[in-house]
C-alpha cells in the first residue's frame, strides 16, 4: 500500500473534522493541550472564560475531544486524568484528580457537571482519593456529580443533578440526587456518534 492510499483515511478524517470545527477552536485546543502531558487533536468551542488547567504537579493525557468554555481542570500533586478519544465535555464541567480520574472514548459530560476522585479539601477523618473510572459510551447529565470511588460501566446514563457515590452497571441509567437506579438500558448506544462528535 503507497503512503497516498495509507494517508486517505486521514486526510477524510481531516476534511470531516474540518467541516464541523473552526480552525479557530483547533487553535484553542492546541493551545490549552501545552499544558497537558499528552494529547491528540482536540478542540475548544468559541466562547468564554477558555477552559482552565489548575496543576499542582499531576498530569493530565487526552485523545482528540472537545472542550467547551469554562471547562476547568484540576490535578494535584501525583494525580492523573485520562480522557479516551471521542470525549465531549459541555460548559463549565470540571474535573478533579488527586489520584487518578479515567475518562473512556465518546463520553459526553453535561454543563456544570463535577468528576472527582477527592474532597477537594482537606479534613481529618474524609479519607484518602480513589479513583473514578468512566468507562466508554457514557452520558453524564448537566450538573450531575460523580465523586471518589467510582466506577461507571460502559453505556451509562447519568440523570442530570445525580450524585453518584456508589458503582453504577453498564447500561445502566441512574436518576435523582441518590442516583438511584431507575431501569437497564439496552446494549451501549454510541450517543457520540450520533450526535456527529465522534466516529466509530
Amino acid at each position: 500500500m503507497s503512503a497516498i492510499e495509507q494517508s486517505a483515511p486521514t486526510l477524510s478524517r481531516l476534511r470531516r473534522r474540518l467541516r464541523t470545527h473552526s480552525p479557530f477552536e483547533f487553535l484553542f485546543g492546541w493551545l490549552l493541550t501545552r499544558h497537558f502531558a499528552s494529547a491528540g487533536v482536540c478542540t475548544v468551542a468559541s466562547g468564554f472564560p477558555k477552559p482552565r488547567v489548575i496543576n499542582w504537579g499531576g498530569e493530565i493525557h487526552a485523545e482528540g475531544c472537545a472542550f467547551s468554555p469554562g471547562m476547568v481542570f484540576e490535578v494535584f500533586q501525583g494525580g492523573v486524568i485520562r480522557i479516551g478519544k471521542g470525549a465531549m465535555f459541555n460548559h463549565n464541567a470540571r474535573i478533579a484528580a488527586a489520584r487518578e480520574v479515567s475518562i473512556g472514548r465518546n463520553c459526553l459530560i453535561g454543563f456544570d457537571a463535577v468528576i472527582a476522585d477527592n474532597d477537594l479539601h482537606v479534613r481529618p477523618g474524609l479519607g484518602a482519593p480513589q479513583p473514578v473510572r468512566i468507562g466508554d459510551n457514557v452520558w453524564i447529565g448537566f450538573r450531575a456529580a460523580v465523586l471518589k470511588g467510582v466506577t461507571i460501566g460502559d453505556g451509562a446514563v447519568i440523570g442530570a443533578g445525580a450524585i453518584v457515590t456508589e458503582d453504577v452497571p453498564p447500561n445502566a441509567l441512574v436518576v435523582g440526587p441518590a442516583a438511584q437506579p431507575v431501569r437497564q438500558l439496552p446494549e451501549a448506544a454510541d450517543y457520540a456518534y450520533y450526535l456527529g462528535v465522534a466516529e466509530r
